[in-house]
């Protein structure tokens, strides 16, 4: 270890990599974990064995990293742990729970930002540029991926995934898929429309803004079954947010979140 500065108050096992880390008091660093340079871990983080963290994240005060999965029936032998990215920000009290499977890892990317309290499960995948806000949590095998944002106190059920440019507003419960492009509301989460301010921010041309919510009127309003509604939007001539819109779709297991006019749509396409 080089470089680093760590408080006196502070317990870093030997056996952990640090170059270049700033460890205030009474954090804990178990043996195994690896920290890349200009990261500060904050007052009474743990760290736990199996942790690995790149380069310029903020790790918040009293945050715990690579905790045990909350399985029944995870055998803590099982050689796991959790990677992050790079230049994340993971504020005080956040959690995040290690794999529950054998060499593999609960995975945060580079450039997110997870709030107060925040619950990352066993083997979720929390793309790049993320924001979860306070006291949100994601159950185990929850994917997140880029440009999303999930209000606070929200509820996200396990394996679900939600897609790019997503918000999820607050004291959401989402026990479907969230499709890429989309504003999610409600107990249960429903499509209330498209995610205008968070396309608009992220660059996406007011064109194809238009050609978004197009797809999601086919998708939503004009057919009894998702299966009809994917033939008509694969008929046309779709941009790159229409195909993965479309190619977000096909691929769910859960089904899809409920529009905001009838039913939702299963994975077998009949209304709920």
């Amino acid at each position: 270890m080089s470089g680093n500065t760590i408080h006196p108050m502070a317990q870093v096992s030997s056996g952990a990599q640090l170059e270049g880390v700033t460890v205030g008091p009474f954090a804990v660093i178990e043996e195994g974990v690896q920290i890349g340079s200009g990261t500060v871990v904050g007052a009474g983080a743990i760290l736990k064995r199996g942790t690995l963290i790149g380069a310029d994240n903020r790790i918040g005060e009293h945050a715990v990293l690579g905790g045990l999965p909350q399985d029944l029936h995870f055998d803590p032998k099982t050689e796991s742990g959790v990677r992050i990215g790079d230049r994340n920000v993971i504020r005080e009290l956040a959690n995040i729970h290690r794999s529950t499977r054998a060499g593999a890892f609960t995975e945060v990317g580079d450039d997110n930002y997870l709030m107060v309290g925040c619950h990352l499960g066993h083997d979720v995948k929390v793309h790049h540029h993320v924001i979860i806000a306070n006291y949100s949590l994601c159950a185990g095998f929850v994917e997140v991926m880029d440009h999303a944002f999930i209000s606070g106190n929200c509820a996200i059920h396990q394996f679900v995934r939600i897609g790019r440019f997503v918000m999820v507003a607050g004291i959401t419960k989402l026990p479907q898929d969230a499709p890429p492009f989309s504003l999610i509301e409600g107990t249960p989460g429903r499509y209330r429309t498209i995610n205008s301010v968070g396309l608009k921010r992220g660059g996406v041309p007011g064109a194809d803004r238009d050609r978004i919510k197009h797809y999601y009127r086919t998708l939503y309003l004009r057919h009894a079954s998702r299966a009809a509604a994917l033939s008509e939007l694969e008929a046309g001539e779709l941009c790159e947010y229409g195909r993965e819109l479309v190619s977000f779709v096909k691929a769910s297991r859960r089904g899809i979140v409920s529009g905001p006019e009838r039913g939702g749509v299963t994975a077998e396409g009949a209304g709920e």
